[in-house]
């Protein structure tokens, strides 16, 4: 037997015994992780009411991330990377809308007033009666 068959048969055992234990395979937990951060940063900078790279690490990190921004002799962030366990993605990884070029585009198209034209009529009714909607239409009260 040669060493190519023996690394097939490992390979054979090792998918086995994962189907056996209901694991998943390192490619399916790498998507869910990812889907799981972007919803997380999703949330976060739909949360802020202006963008600053210390206040969405900041928020990043109380849900348990930790934030690593890599500058450019500017002082500009060039790039930054989430870790989640022992896991380090990305901001590229993660989703494109997200990176340092494209991440307060994003942020001011969730923002109420760029957002309350495209909605339709029945999105409209419940913008207006959530706590955001109020504040954003009726800002005298």
């Amino acid at each position: 037997m040669g060493i190519n068959q023996s690394g097939i048969r490992a390979k054979t055992a090792a998918e086995e015994v994962n189907r056996l234990r209901n694991w998943k395979r390192t490619k399916e937990r790498f998507e869910e992780n990812k889907a799981r951060i972007k919803k997380d940063c999703l949330a976060v900078l739909s949360g802020m009411s202006a963008f600053s790279w210390e206040k969405y690490s900041a928020a990043l990190e109380a849900k348990g991330y930790k934030v690593k921004l890599k500058m450019d002799a500017s002082v500009a962030v060039r790039g930054y990377t989430i870790q989640s366990g022992n896991s380090v993605y990305k901001s590229s990884v993660i989703g494109r809308d997200l990176t340092p070029s494209r991440i307060q585009e994003t942020w001011k198209k969730m923002r109420p007033e760029n957002r309350y034209g495209q909605m339709t009529p029945s999105e409209r009714v419940a913008f207006a009666t959530s706590d955001e909607g109020k504040d954003y239409l009726f800002p005298w009260e």
